[in-house]
């Protein structure tokens, strides 16, 4: 290749950096159709469209199937960042700027899963306030079967719905997993995160409501735009419940997903990537308007009934949904007195407001969701005991509410460090807080106990409350400290034995004990052999069973807090 070649080659590479980032379907694995269409205002590069007014209508008529990647990314970007220029906005949705954006998803998914099995084992959060596991569940399956993702699309939105969460804090936003996964239907894993986050950094909620007392009110005040232009259809629907927050999730918590054709949901998010929380009330309230005279000659007796009924007119051959995106943003009203404008943003987030005493009263805070695992450092010596996700969201769920969030770091390794208790003491030296992990060799269960003092050699008892003792594997549990009265007839003993926490000399370590001074878990000074019976400290199970009481110790591992 000569020099006219490479430079030649350099300058096309160049060029291409400019183009924007095509359409991909990571959700489902379907192909989209990359041809955009002559004469209608899209171009595959930066600059689109300067005037705002004319690109809002242009979104309105549909983006290109394999613009919709650029579209959604550079709206929301120029959205959250009003002031960086539109052309500048852009440009973070080309060709050029994807590897930024890959390589901080990069960083993000390593510091989130830190191992393979935390991918495999991760259960995505659904961020709303479910009143169980079950609950959880069957919001999951319904969400992957109206969308139809596949194996690699549900393992795509778990990545980017559990970083959103560990990294983000959201802790609960109900439309967060299918707007996420509505985004993966045309985007990668690191676009759809990087998109979420410019979301949630928008002010003034103009995408994602992220609190109960928001979400409720957002609700309460589509209810008032149903009563001020529809008063009748206002008043079936408040009957039955439709009006509800729980009634109008098909709207506020599954952005239309269950109730149309979903096609025509991406269509409505082409339009709230730049228009924001807004365009569900036009849309909302349109969709209504549409069929409000066949659902009132209807016997309909439940929210969920009007909703199947409304999915059944949608899914129509005749359903026409560019005479809804007409009564979206036309005027509003009964023919019989005058036409009313769709209220502007400020005057939706006042009523916002004038809702959010009403919204504060019916927050419940009973949200059940799964435990993220501990974060897990990895260092020179690799973590075996703790590698384990499923074993890190155990000990996650049964820490106290301050180290949930931490990582582990492995400090003590009998593989490594040798089997002395001087050496784990010198190892767990900085260790305020600590986890110790052991194998029993004859079944390879793993037990262990926290301890939330420094181990050190001494001949008295320390400790407090805080300590626990546990088993990993098989049927993890957890045997909490529980205080309980001491009666006269007890024993200064007894007494003592209640609270001996943590005891660590020079030729056993141990916590937990009783009359027959056997202890909860105790490890001998060379730690090879182990012994764990029922303790008075924690009113434990014998953590290796009832059958094996005194056992062969395999790897002994400590780990400490960060």
């Amino acid at each position: 290749m000569n020099d006219d070649d490479v430079e030649n080659e350099e300058q096309l590479r160049a060029a291409l950096q400019r183009y924007f980032i095509l359409s991909h379907d990571t959700l489902r694995g379907n192909v989209i159709d990359q041809a955009i269409e002559f004469d209608t205002g899209w171009t595959d590069k930066p600059p689109l469209i300067d005037d705002i007014r004319r690109f809002k209508l242009m979104c309105r008529a549909g983006v290109p199937a394999c613009l919709r990647c650029a579209v959604w990314i550079s709206s929301v970007y120029q959205i959250a960042n009003p002031q960086i220029p539109r052309f500048q906005a852009e440009t973070y949705a080309t060709l050029g700027k994807i590897k930024f954006i890959e390589h901080g998803w990069d960083l993000v998914t390593k510091e989130t899963f830190p191992d393979e099995s935390d991918v495999r084992d991760a259960l995505y959060p659904i961020f709303t306030n479910a009143s169980s596991i079950e609950e959880t569940e069957m919001v999951r399956r319904q969400l992957e079967e109206d969308v139809g993702m596949n194996a690699a699309g549900r393992l795509a939105l778990t990545k980017v719905l559990v970083c959103t969460r560990h990294l983000l804090g959201v802790d609960y936003c109900p439309l967060m997993p299918d707007v996420a996964a509505i985004l993966l239907t045309c985007m990668s894993e690191s676009c759809a995160y990087f998109t979420i986050r410019e979301m949630l950094n928008c002010s003034m909620s103009k995408y994602l409501y992220v609190s109960q007392v928001d979400h409720f009110a957002c609700c309460r005040t589509f209810a008032d735009l149903m009563k001020r232009f529809y008063p009748k259809t206002f008043a079936e629907m408040d009957a039955i419940g439709a009006l509800s927050p729980i009634g109008l999730a098909p709207i506020f918590d599954r952005f239309f997903v269950p109730i149309l054709p979903f096609r025509y949901v991406q269509r409505i998010m082409d339009v709230f990537t730049i228009e924001g929380t807004k365009v569900l009330f036009r849309f909302g309230i349109a969709l209504l308007a549409m069929y409000k005279k066949p659902l009132k000659a209807m016997d309909i007796q439940s929210a969920e009934q009007w909703w199947s009924e409304v999915r059944n007119f949608t899914h129509l051959a005749s359903f026409d949904f560019e005479r809804l995106v007409k009564k979206a943003y036309g005027t509003w009203g009964n023919l019989r007195r005058k036409k009313l404008a769709f209220p502007k943003r400020n005057y939706i987030n006042r009523m916002m407001k004038g809702n959010s005493k009403w919204a504060e009263s019916q927050v419940q805070y009973n949200t059940v969701e799964p435990v993220m695992p501990l974060g897990l450092i990895k260092t020179e010596v690799p973590a075996v005991l703790a590698n384990e996700s499923v074993r890190r969201a155990h000990l996650a769920e049964w820490l106290p509410r301050t180290l949930r969030d931490t990582k582990l770091e492995l400090v003590f390794s009998t593989d490594t460090h040798g089997r002395t208790l001087e050496r784990l003491y010198a190892n767990c030296s900085k260790a305020k807080h600590s986890i110790m992990l052991l194998e029993v060799l004859d079944t390879s269960a793993v037990i262990g106990m926290f301890a939330t003092e420094v181990w050190h050699r001494t001949n008295k008892v320390y400790g407090d409350g805080g300590c626990f003792l546990f088993k990993l594997s098989p049927d993890a549990k957890s045997f909490p400290w529980k205080p309980r009265s001491v009666c006269s007839d007890d024993s200064e003993n007894t007494t003592s034995l209640i609270e001996q926490f943590m005891m660590s000399t020079g030729s056993y370590i141990s916590m937990g004990g009783s009359h027959d001074g056997s202890c909860g878990l105790r490890l001998n000074e060379d730690l090879t052999r182990g012994s764990s019976d029922h303790s008075l400290t924690f009113g434990n199970d014998p953590l290796a069973g009832n059958d094996l009481l005194d056992f062969d110790v395999g790897l002994v591992e400590v780990y400490r807090f960060i």
